[in-house]
């Protein structure tokens, strides 16, 4: 074919092939390639402490000596508010120059208020709501210690699924570079008859789950006055843990309650199925291994 026979288009423009003519005699438009969401939510972190004014301190009848959290809603002062933005696997504090600051969050896609013991035992109890807004004995709840249960990765080893009750109450294998996430009483414990320890038959591939509970072990593993560093600093682009060095934050009665709201400004990121899909393991590990 001539050069003037060909289709008319504009300078530099490169014809569409024959094969995308349509019956019509003209082009068919060839559809876009969606992208995939990029997985994204708002976290509000909240720092409590116990009223003992409003209500006494409670003991639990448990061998451990657990602290127990209060259980009127109204019995709890809130000390600070901070928010931070997940998104590509990256924490960022939201502050004015972040494109949710001023937006309202409307949309809450999970809740939990969690407790750090750090008396006789490291626990972390925890409640799936927020335990300032509705007394927990009048629920069907009660303060529990935070648990696992195991899922197969498909890069292999076995998955850490933090859940509000969970069948395991360690992590599957152990871990070296974890020290500062995960208290003690949740690493990997086994023993044999013998009582020395035993090596796990698996590895641990990471850690998944509830989004306010992980929020939460990182947020616990330094000081308050940490906490921007504690979840903006210790998290790579590809999802393992960076230890930090900082003074645990899990101190005797301190309180977080963890809000997970869908990003205003990631829609397509940030609804319930894709939440649940970072939740379950479908984009890997939210917190791996350290390299």
């Amino acid at each position: 074919m001539s050069s003037s026979s060909r289709p008319a288009g504009k300078p530099g423009q490169i014809p569409l092939s024959q094969s995308n003519k349509s019956r019509g005699g003209g082009f068919a438009a060839v559809p876009p390639r969606r992208a995939a969401p990029i997985p994204g939510f708002v976290a509000k972190v909240e720092e409590i402490r116990p009223n003992f004014e409003s209500q006494p301190p409670r003991r639990r009848d448990d061998p451990r000596g657990f602290f127990n959290p209060p259980d009127r809603h109204d019995a709890y002062d809130t000390r600070s508010v901070s928010f931070f933005r997940y998104r590509g696997g990256i924490f960022g504090e939201v502050d004015q120059n972040d494109p949710v600051h001023g937006v309202q969050l409307t949309q809450i896609y999970d809740t939990a208020t969690i407790f750090s013991q750090a008396f006789r035992t490291d626990h972390l109890l925890t409640v799936p709501f927020d335990a300032r807004t509705r007394n927990v004995s009048e629920t069907q709840h009660d303060w529990r210690c935070l648990g696992f249960d195991y899922q197969p990765a498909s890069s292999g080893g076995t998955y850490a699924l933090l859940a509000f009750i969970g069948a395991e109450e360690c992590l599957p294998a152990d871990v070296t570079g974890w020290e500062e996430l995960i208290p003690q009483p949740y690493r990997y414990q086994e023993t044999n008859d013998s009582g020395n320890p035993e090596l796990s038959e698996t590895t641990c591939a990471g850690l998944i789950g509830k989004l306010p509970l992980l929020v939460a072990l990182a947020a616990f593993s330094a000081c308050p006055d940490q906490l921007r560093a504690s979840l903006t600093r210790t998290r790579s682009p590809a999802g393992q843990w960076v230890p930090h060095n900082y003074p645990t934050g899990r101190t005797r009665e301190r309180g977080l309650v963890i809000t997970i709201y869908r990003d205003p400004g990631n829609r397509a990121g940030s609804t319930n199925d894709v939440l649940r899909s970072l939740e379950n393991g479908t984009y890997g590990a939210f917190y791996a291994p350290p390299e």
